[in-house]
C-alpha cells in the first residue's frame, strides 16, 4: 500500500487561502532528508539557497550540453 503524507495548517490566514484556491499546495519540506527541522527564516533560507544553486548550476549544465548537441540529417 502507498501512502502520501499530508500536513494540514493551523494557521486562520492559510487555511482561508487554501479555502479561497480550492486546491492543495504541493512543496518539498525546507530541510533535507534526516537533518533537523529548520527553525527559523534564517537556516531556511540558507537551506533552500543551497538547495537552488545546486538547481541553477544543474540548469546551466544541461542548456550548456543541449546547446553543443549537433543533429546531422541523415
Amino acid at each position: 500500500m502507498r501512502k502520501l503524507p499530508s500536513r494540514i495548517p493551523g494557521d486562520k490566514n492559510l487555511l482561508y487561502f487554501l479555502n479561497l484556491i480550492g486546491k492543495p499546495i504541493i512543496s518539498t519540506s525546507a530541510n533535507l532528508s534526516g537533518q533537523r527541522t529548520c527553525k527559523n527564516i534564517e537556516e531556511i533560507s540558507a537551506v533552500l539557497t543551497e538547495l537552488f544553486m545546486v538547481h541553477l548550476m544543474a540548469n546551466w549544465v544541461v542548456k550548456k550540453t543541449i546547446k553543443n548537441i549537433r543533429f546531422r540529417k541523415q
